[in-house]
């Protein structure tokens, strides 16, 4: 095999500035691209499901909304909100991100156009390593969504709870809800409701009694603390 002599590479003339940044930025965009569409993929069947549950049974506009991971997935809102009609719509898709919710606003929301959205995302963004500032920037990029596409739409909003087993991360979770808290304060038709209070013990730790044995989700005794505390938030306003 002939081999290439060494004077030779070096003779060739180096790559320009202008064009590592180009290649750079091209394998940027390839990998984000990949990304957008990893995630599109995931939530295929999700949305699938959506998309055929408003087309055999549309829900009435002006009604209640609930978007979110998991935790709102497996609520029982029929249950646990007998007297609100229509009953609200559950949007919640399990292991999802706030981002992901903002990917798919339209289907979740826009379409229903309610007059209140609840929403609990967050939990598996602090579990995935991002931290507390991209959490809550994430909220805000929501929030700022919903009120350009919906501005006379209440934002009812849940903190990414305390649950025994994220509680490694607790500061990042508390250090979130403060700002989404903060934010909220600030913004027009949005409401922090803060279940932290009814989910600790006076000692601040998780109560293990609200958790299945996962103890990331909650039992019916779980979701029976935050019917009464979303119980009077979602009622509609004279």
């Amino acid at each position: 095999m002939q081999r290439i002599s060494t004077s030779f590479l070096q003779a060739l003339p180096a790559p320009s500035p202008f064009f590592l940044l180009a290649a750079l930025l091209s394998a940027a965009l390839t990998l984000g691209e990949a990304s957008q569409a990893a995630a599109e993929g995931r939530w295929a069947k999700a949305m699938a499901g959506f998309a055929a549950q408003d087309a055999s049974d549309p829900y009435p506009q002006g009604g209640v909304v609930f978007v979110g991971s998991s935790s709102v997935r497996l609520w029982d809102l029929a249950a646990g909100f007998p007297d609100v009609a229509p009953t609200p719509l559950n949007r919640g898709f399990g292991g999802s991100t706030i981002p992901d919710a903002i990917e798919h606003f339209d289907l979740l929301i826009k379409k229903h156009q309610p007059r209140c959205v609840v929403f609990y995302s967050g939990d598996n963004d602090i579990a995935a390593g991002h931290k507390a500032e991209r959490v809550a920037a994430d909220f805000e990029t929501f929030a700022a969504k919903l009120r350009k596409e919906l501005p006379e739409c209440r934002l009812i909003v849940m903190p990414p709870k305390p649950s025994p087993s994220r509680w490694k991360r607790v500061e990042v979770y508390r250090e979130a809800s403060a700002a989404i808290e903060a934010h909220c304060q600030s913004t027009p038709n949005c409401e922090f409701v803060d279940v932290w209070p009814a989910m600790t013990d006076d000692d601040g730790l998780p109560l293990p009694e609200i958790f299945r044995n996962d103890k990331l989700h909650m039992n019916e005794q779980g979701y029976a603390l935050w019917n009464e505390l979303l119980g009077p938030h979602i009622a509609p306003r004279e």
